[in-house]
């Protein structure tokens, strides 16, 4: 993998909250916040995207984007478990099972606000 070269010491790592924008450039990834598409429940998604030569276009991961019990937004990043992710962090990755309609597996858990549902058939299936 083509690492971006940041003013960082050391590569940034990702968290157990997910994985931070400078973490995502650092490896040639990008999103953005202004593309979210609805899936129900009151749940939306961005994904990140690729930029590097190597992997232009290809979808890395996502944000989803949703409501904590006291109503304000939340949200936690995923990333997909491709060849192209095996550099980017050691953290859990997402199976892809289909990208249209988007199905991941397994669930999803946010460790912010304890929102748990998976995500099939591109819609917000609650736990």
């Amino acid at each position: 993998m083509t690492w971006l070269l940041l003013r960082h010491e050391r590569r940034p790592t990702c968290t157990t909250r997910g994985c931070s924008k400078a973490v995502l450039a650092h490896a040639g990834v990008e999103w953005s916040g202004s593309d979210r598409q609805d899936i129900g429940e009151g749940h939306a998604i961005t994904f990140y995207t690729f930029y590097t030569h190597h992997a232009g276009g290809l979808r890395a991961g996502l944000i989803d984007w949703h409501s904590k019990p006291d109503g304000s937004e939340c949200k936690g990043s995923i990333l997909f478990d491709t060849p192209e992710n095996v550099d980017i962090s050691d953290k859990a990755k997402w199976q892809v099972v289909s990208m249209d309609p988007l199905h991941l597996e397994p669930s999803l858990l946010c460790r912010t606000c304890g929102d748990h549902g998976w995500i099939r058939n591109g819609k917000w299936v609650k736990a």
